[in-house]
């Protein structure tokens, strides 16, 4: 982990991300919600930055040290719940990305910023992903994850259905 480092996303990386979502053809893979028109890059940039600027959203991207203007993935973690002091963790890396054992350590680094160094302090953070995506699966393992539940046929994925898995990390689970 010593060789990448999270940053801030700034106007450049932001061209960057809405590239990765405009040239994603397989949007449905990863996520339950519904999947549909991209907007435009001016909303898209907007809506954003204002989740950002509204604390809503925690949006950090991986960077190799060698290379600071090319970003390897992203990572976010948004859905913040005061009450309950909870946080929802999502990651995305373009298909060229992917395989390369970056899963693990962008989401180490949100992880230790999340629960050491933001002014959220959450005690869980937690992620959902569909029963057939197995990296996604060994990715959260890998980090210390628990497996909580199951929605049974949450994920409708053309003519097939896929459970949620839900998995989530306590802060002093993560600190231990």
């Amino acid at each position: 982990m010593d060789d990448f480092w999270l940053s801030d996303v700034n106007e450049n990386l932001l061209g960057k991300l809405y590239d990765w979502i405009k040239n994603e053809t397989r949007f449905e893979y990863f996520t339950c919600r519904p999947v549909g028109t991209v907007p435009s890059f001016d909303e898209w940039m907007r809506k954003t930055k204002l989740s950002v600027e509204k604390n809503e959203m925690v949006l950090k991207v991986l960077i190799h040290k060698t290379s600071s203007e090319t970003p390897i993935g992203r990572v976010k973690c948004f859905d913040f719940n005061p009450r309950n002091k909870s946080f929802e963790i999502g990651f995305y890396f373009p298909e060229e990305n992917r395989g390369k054992g970056f899963g693990k350590v962008i989401l180490g680094l949100m992880l230790d910023h999340m629960f050491n160094a933001s002014d959220f302090e959450p005690n869980k953070i937690y992620a959902t992903t569909a029963s057939n995506n197995i990296p996604s699966v060994k990715i959260l393992e890998s980090c210390g994850f628990h497996k909580d539940g199951e929605n049974r046929e949450h994920y409708w994925i053309k003519e097939n259905r896929y459970s949620q898995l839900v998995y989530s990390i306590l802060r002093s689970e993560w600190q231990n």
